[in-house]
């Protein structure tokens, strides 16, 4: 084989590698990564008309994507726009929100919340129980550099019988709403899969005009 022919193969694998790459791209790119996390202080800093962001505090994210890690989460949402705590239909902004994870002692994921947040209470609460709810939310930021979005789903419950009407401790110190579990995925912004396969299907051609070019050199 001469060295053009030697050069022309060369490229001719890094062409179908490239082409490899780009059709199975869409699987790849679109995995989310998906956060667990437990236990921390959660709740509004007062109660009544006007209770202010809701945050979370102290939480243990413990596995990533399956694996087990030691980090934290944290988040405080916008302003109260309104709704009732104790049944479980309020609603916070995003302005001025902030959504931070750490694993390791390293922060791998800082963002916001984007659109509103809500507060939904699961099942029924009277004052003879304890009360479990929901808080959902879309985010957006960066995780380990890389550009994301993605959304939050907390689940809290009191820590006495009752409904939660606001506020992170009562006055003998103790938690009020503790975080039960959490689940928070991400995923990367990438091109529209039909764009990727596109290209796969140029580079493969490509690459076989390269070859035949080489047999008939």
């Amino acid at each position: 084989m001469s060295g053009k022919s030697h050069t022309r193969a060369f490229v001719v694998r890094y062409i179908l590698a490239a082409a490899v790459l780009a059709l199975f791209a869409p699987a790849v790119a679109h995995a989310d990564t998906i956060i667990e996390n437990k236990g921390g202080v959660a709740g509004t800093p007062t109660g009544g008309i006007n209770p202010g962001p809701f945050s979370l505090t102290g939480s243990t994210v413990f596995d990533i994507n399956g694996v087990g890690v030691s980090g934290t989460l944290a988040f405080t949402t916008g302003g109260y726009l309104g709704g009732s705590l104790a049944a479980g239909g309020a609603m916070w902004s995003d302005a001025g929100s902030s959504f931070t994870v750490t694993e390791g002692g390293s922060t791998v994921f800082t963002g916001a919340f984007t659109g509103n947040v809500t507060w939904t209470l699961d099942g029924t609460c009277t004052a003879k129980t304890t009360c479990t709810y929901t808080l959902n939310g879309n985010i957006t930021g960066t995780y380990n550099g890389r550009a994301v979005t993605g959304a939050t789903a907390q689940i809290n419950m009191t820590t006495a019988r009752g409904p939660y009407t606001g506020g992170i401790v009562n006055s003998k110190g103790n938690d009020i709403l503790k975080d039960l579990t959490g689940t928070t995925a991400v995923q990367g912004t990438v091109p529209e899969p039909g764009t990727l396969a596109l290209m796969g299907t140029g580079l493969l051609s490509l690459a076989g005009a390269i070859k035949r070019k080489i047999k008939l050199g």
